[in-house]
Formats: structure tokens, sequence, C-alpha cells
């Protein structure tokens, strides 16, 4: 019986290896999106009050005062 324990353990340890580096790239995907969505938008905005030339900082603060105020 300890052939089967030891594939037992391997099974189990192969299916947390497959189900954990799905749940990072699941995790990733997201992230990336969201990075991606957040972007074109505060690049959106502000193309929309024609701040081109203003710094990344400024652009970021805009952003945020337009989304909750």
């Amino acid at each position: 019986m300890p052939q089967l324990d030891l594939v037992t353990f391997m099974s189990q340890y192969l299916w947390l290896l497959i189900g954990g580096s799905l749940f990072f790239i699941y995790f990733s995907s997201v992230l990336m999106f969201n990075l991606v969505a957040s972007w074109q938008l505060r690049s959106r905005l502000s193309e929309d009050n024609g701040h081109k030339e203003l710094s990344r900082e400024f652009k970021y603060n805009e952003t945020l005062r337009k989304m909750f105020l």
C-alpha cells in the first residue's frame, strides 16, 4: 500500500499545482485588464479636457477627482 499512498499524494500535489497555476493566470489576467481599462479611461478623460501636456501625476489626480466628485 505505500505505493498507492505515494500516487495519491502525487495526484493531490498535481491537482494543487494545476489549480494554483490556473488561479494565478486568472488573477493576473484580471489585473492586467483592470490596468489597461484604467489607463484608457485616464487617457480618454485627459484628452476630453485638453490636458495633453500636463504631467502624469496631475492627470491621475484629475481623473480621480472626476470619478469621485
